[in-house]
């Protein structure tokens, strides 16, 4: 099969170097004629810029084709007219005799070239692509290894788990897994890890992919892990979902869409040809010849990479990156020029102007393939790290908008100024976002709460820590309001808050039901009891205890203590009816006699 595909390929690159072959006389009677409409009108500059294009292209072709003589003088050519492209009438004398003679010899040149063999470029190997979900997972933590394995076994991978590096490296010797997830330091050294995947690579003729996984984030560790080939380096505490998306990559678990190429160059035969040499390397390609149709080829296609070259009628390469560059929907797609181009300022310029990267014709095939890969397979990884990016804040825009229905949310800085204000604050209390923002917080104290109060709180937060509670506070008409609050300290890279976030919610009603009932309570000498089955806490109203019988000191509020007050004839009774109620839902509702302490 992979013999039938190589057949095929070659023969196609063959087709297109006979087309070449056909057209090439075609290619240098347009080439002479351009220019002796330039001699006979030197102040046109049309006629000059169309005639450095085409030598361009041929200069190109040519050498991609096989033709290097052509190629070679075509440039030749190229390099004398690109001096006097913007100032043509200086173009006379000794330089136009030069051309002269140059273009008589690539007529020459090209008479005389005959196709030869063009190198078949194959697609990735499939040896390379390991099927397998065995993972060896070295790690000396036990328990984050078993974190680990649990993980991706749920996954769908199979893991064995290694505490030594020496039973690790006998393990490859009889079976190689998918993928290796190493930590760097063990007892054998800080980087022995890097040093045991480098003792295998220096074994093996191929070695697995490997993620390091390590405590260290400094230079020397990841050095060590680069320089043993690692493909990603994860500190400690890991990102599960991270450490499998990139296992799923790695491993090729997941079907990898081809690669998708927009190839633009107003040469069509340079142009299918480089169109079949990245088809032939498994890529989706999109050849167009008409660089004005670029933009819509773009939105239709949806490419990974666009090459392009630099010459082109109408619409130059770097005139196009400019154009698509405007647009930031295309901001982190590479664009990679393809051109005769070898001044390197000249190249600096493309790029100022959009490009990403740049290559020579005639370029290899096998390094057009590499390069278009490289970039493309980093082009996928931004957009799916700005995919997540974008995922995450969509959903964090969420979160924020049901708090914002729910909550009263503000924030501040950490000298108290108040940075930002939802609706609800400026509903409740009655002031407008302008009145509040750029204000203290005190602005809202109703006066309640002593001096201390605040200072615990604000000693909580500065310590990074959460405050919950509850306060009063004071709308702009004199009115109090009470709220119960967590103010979160959010904190920078040195676990220094930076700024304090507020969300409360409205509790004035409840308060004030509240002390309404304390209210009557008091009045009707009433007293209230609430006990929590699930851990046994019993909170007792202030006016249980008059009722009990203790005048002073109140004991400790637990269910014994209830029923230790209870009249021993009616204790029975007691305890049936809150055991019927437990278990069976059964309302409470009894009257009994208590004895007092005093008897």
């Amino acid at each position: 099969m992979k013999e039938h595909n190589k057949s095929e390929a070659m023969k196609q690159l063959s087709v297109l170097q006979q087309t070449f072959k056909e057209k090439l006389p075609e290619k240098i009677t347009e080439i002479e004629l351009l220019w002796k409409h330039f001699t006979q009108d030197s102040s046109n500059a049309s006629y000059l810029k169309n005639f450095h294009r085409s030598v361009h292209n041929l200069s190109g072709s040519g050498g991609t084709f096989g033709a290097i003589a052509v190629s070679t003088t075509a440039s030749e050519v190229e390099q004398i007219v690109k001096l006097f492209i913007n100032e043509p009438a200086l173009l006379i004398g000794s330089e136009t005799q030069q051309i002269d003679t140059l273009l008589a010899e690539l007529k020459q040149l090209a008479n005389n070239w005959q196709p030869s063999d063009i190198p078949y470029i194959p697609p990735a190997d499939e040896k390379d692509l390991n099927k397998s979900n065995l993972i060896y997972l070295t790690e000396d933590d036990d328990l984050l290894a078993q974190e680990i394995m649990t993980n991706l076994e749920q996954a769908g991978y199979k893991v064995k788990h290694f505490t030594e590096l020496d039973h690790f490296e006998n393990a490859c010797e009889k079976e190689m897994p998918a993928a290796f997830i190493m930590d760097i330091i063990f007892k054998e050294g800080d980087v022995a890890g890097a040093e045991a995947i480098t003792r295998l690579q220096n074994k093996l003729e191929y070695c697995p992919p490997v993620i390091f996984i390590s405590m260290r984030d400094d230079m020397e560790a990841r050095l060590a892990a680069a320089r043993a080939g690692a493909r990603r380096y994860f500190c400690k505490p890991l990102d599960m979902n991270k450490l499998i998306q990139t296992l799923d990559g790695m491993t090729a678990r997941l079907a990898i869409k081809p690669y998708r190429v927009l190839l633009i160059d107003d040469d069509e035969t340079l142009l299918e040809y480089y169109a079949t040499v990245l088809r032939n390397a498994g890529m989706e390609v999109k050849a167009l010849s008409q660089p004005l149709d670029g933009l819509q080829a773009l939105n239709e296609f949806m490419p990974d990479i666009v090459v392009l070259d630099i010459y082109m009628s109408e619409c130059s390469g770097p005139e196009l990156a400019q154009v698509i560059r405007q647009d930031d929907t295309w901001v982190m797609m590479p664009i990679m020029f393809l051109s005769t181009e070898s001044d390197l300022n000249r190249q600096l310029a493309a790029m100022n102007l959009g490009g990403d990267d740049f290559l020579v014709k005639p370029v290899d095939a096998g390094h057009l393939v590499a390069a278009v890969i490289a970039r493309a397979k980093r082009a996928r990884w931004s957009s799916r790290l700005n995919k997540d990016l974008q995922n995450a804040l969509r959903e964090s825009k969420f979160l924020t908008t049901t708090m914002d229905q729910h909550d009263i949310v503000s924030s501040a800085d950490v000298t108290g100024r108040i940075i930002s204000v939802n609706d609800r604050l400026c509903e409740i209390s009655g002031y407008s976002r302008e009145e509040l923002l750029g204000n203290n917080h005190r602005i809202l104290q109703s006066g309640i709460h002593s001096s201390a109060f605040y200072k615990e709180l604000w000693h909580t937060i500065d310590q990074g820590k959460i405050w919950r509670g509850t306060f009063c506070n004071r709308k702009k008409n004199g009115k109090e309001y009470w709220v119960e609050a967590s103010i979160v300290p959010f904190l920078d890279d040195k676990g220094k808050p930076y700024k304090y976030v507020s969300a409360q919610t409205d509790i004035t009603t409840l308060r004030e039901s509240e002390e309404r009932l304390h209210r009557s309570q008091t009045f009707a000498k009433i007293g209230t009891w609430d006990w929590n089955i699930t851990n046994g806490d019993l909170y007792w109203s202030n006016n249980i205890a008059p009722l009990f019988g203790y005048q002073d000191e109140i004991p400790e509020t637990s269910y014994e203590n209830f029923i230790a007050a209870v009249h021993p004839d009616d204790r029975k009774m007691v305890t049936d009816s809150v055991n019927n109620c437990v278990v069976r839902g059964a309302e409470y509702n009894i009257e009994h006699r208590v004895i007092w302490s005093d008897g």
